[in-house]
């Protein structure tokens, strides 16, 4: 019988909603409950989920273009602490999200499933602003001075920015001209064009910028600016 394997440290992240660990082999995961939690957290922040049931349950949930590569198996391990615990890896944790955000906005989602995507694009924002901080302190060696909670509190404050300071990277000129090539009524100071395949499209409730045909939509900025 293969000897189960054992978590050598344990945390919180995701402000409490999640418990992590790393297992005796470095993997790093999430507690299955802990990522019910994040996936499903209500958008006032207050409210969560129950936190029950299997994270993969969720990820099957998808269409199959997005769930096909989601292979969520359940690692049991042993607790720092005692107890036997069933998580999933943070990394194919991170790539569910990105899966909910590419099916959001091809528009294949069930309204119920809206409110994860829109969690997801938030989560990975902020992860992203993390990241770049984390691997300029791994390289400079500032980890070992910053407070030990930095990170998370950057992570949350990442989450709570107001997103609409991002607006002003988008012309309008350009969100006009792109109403009109396709067929868009374009509304003074609508800064949205919609979730469709073909259009650009800003995402100002998450604070994260997402295109669609980016090089064309750069190109066109380009010519607006010269003209």
């Amino acid at each position: 019988m293969t000897e189960m394997i054992k978590a050598v440290c344990k945390g919180e992240i995701f402000g409490g909603l999640a418990d992590c660990y790393v297992l005796a082999d470095g993997r790093r995961v999430l507690s299955q409950r802990g990522a019910v939690r994040v996936l499903t957290a209500k958008d006032d922040g207050k409210t969560v989920g129950a936190g029950g049931g299997e994270i993969s349950r969720y990820f099957s949930r998808l269409p199959p273009k997005y769930s096909k590569d989601l292979v969520m198996p359940g690692i049991q391990f042993s607790r720092p602490g005692g107890g036997i615990a069933t998580g999933i890896e943070a990394t194919l944790f991170v790539k569910a999200l990105r899966a909910y955000v590419a099916a959001h906005f091809d528009s294949v989602l069930h309204k119920s499933q809206e409110p994860f995507a829109r969690n997801a694009a938030r989560i990975l924002s902020a992860l992203s602003e993390v990241g770049i901080v984390a691997l300029v302190d791994e390289a400079t060696g500032y980890q070992v001075q910053r407070a030990h909670d930095d990170l998370a509190r950057l992570f949350g404050r990442a989450l709570r920015d107001d997103p609409a300071e991002y607006g002003i990277l988008w012309h309008s000129r350009l969100i006009r001209e792109m109403c009109r090539l396709y067929g868009k009524l374009y509304r003074e100071g609508d800064l949205s064009l919609g979730r469709t395949k073909e259009i650009i499209t800003v995402r100002l409730d998450t604070g994260e910028l997402v295109c669609r045909r980016a090089m064309q939509a750069f190109e066109l900025q380009e010519e607006m600016q010269l003209s």
